[in-house]
């Protein structure tokens, strides 16, 4: 649990090391748009990833990404503790978009989902 709380931490409060992520994913994002025999792009993340993801495509999503695909993600407690607000919610805004897809699976047991 020690080493989950400073992940966080350090994704939350080390913005250096949050903006070096980003400029990662959506470099990957970016080679992976770019490629002709490329029509789709699904994001599947993961716990942490799944705060990356939305991050990401938060600010960049190539018209190329179809879906997210998030598991056990615990972007409720980023609005919750951390005051990210209503902006989590674009996300729901992307998933209207046709052909686009949200998708989210997650074990109510689960207490970092």
């Amino acid at each position: 649990m020690q080493a989950l709380e400073q992940d966080v931490a350090a994704y939350v409060c080390r913005n250096d090391l949050r903006e070096s992520l980003r400029d990662f994913v959506q470099e990957a994002l970016t080679r992976l748009a770019d490629r002709p025999d490329v029509d789709a792009i699904v994001v599947n993340s993961h716990s942490q990833g799944t705060v990356l993801a939305f991050d990401v495509l938060n600010r960049y999503a190539p018209r190329k990404v179809r879906a997210l695909v998030t598991a056990g993600s615990p972007l409720r407690k980023y609005v919750d503790l951390f005051s990210w607000g209503d902006h989590v919610g674009n996300l729901a805004d992307l998933a209207l978009a046709p052909g686009w897809i949200w998708c989210n699976v997650y074990d109510p047991r689960d207490g970092v989902a």
